[in-house]
């Protein structure tokens, strides 16, 4: 996918709102929503979190599910649709939405994940079309309201 895309103020109040009620609903600590090259389009969280790490964990996401659909080639899988990482205290899951977007939810341990993906899913439906949207404009088809999402140069990009 192209990272030259835009998104309007009100596509982002509707994924803002999306994953704000995802966060609530699928008893998580944190939701992201970033593009497959690991360029954030939205998160919401419990806990603040400088955006350095906020990147650094979309762009890993991102990588870790690109590694996965060369997995699933491998073994003739036309997709993996899905990634769970489960750890002792907070576990990911990453979920590839249609139009080529990922949502990544960290969740604790009391959290079930039939929970998460039963809410991932349900968000995943709710927001195609605002996402599919994003994924054919540029900042002349989305007007005036735009915003272009752009890499930022600088030398602490992967400081933590």
């Amino acid at each position: 996918m192209e990272t030259g895309y835009a998104i309007t103020e009100k596509q982002s109040r509707a994924l803002d709102t999306a994953l704000s009620d995802l966060l609530v609903l699928a008893e998580a600590e944190s939701v992201f929503m970033s593009d497959h090259g690991g360029n954030l389009i939205a998160c919401c969280s419990a806990e603040t979190h400088n955006d350095g790490l906020i990147q650094t964990v979309a762009a890993l996401a991102a990588g870790a599910f690109n590694a996965t659909r060369e997995l699933a080639a491998l073994v003739k899988e036309p997709e993996f649709r899905a990634i769970y990482h489960q750890g002792s205290n907070r576990s990911i899951y990453i979920h590839a939405l249609p139009s080529d977007f990922i949502v990544l939810v960290v969740f604790g341990e009391a959290t079930p994940v039939g929970l998460v993906k039963l809410y991932v899913e349900r968000t995943g439906r709710e927001i195609e079309s605002v996402i599919r949207t994003i994924g054919r404009q540029d900042a002349a088809t989305a007007g005036k309201q735009a915003v272009k999402f752009e890499l930022r140069d600088g030398d602490d990009m992967f400081d933590r």
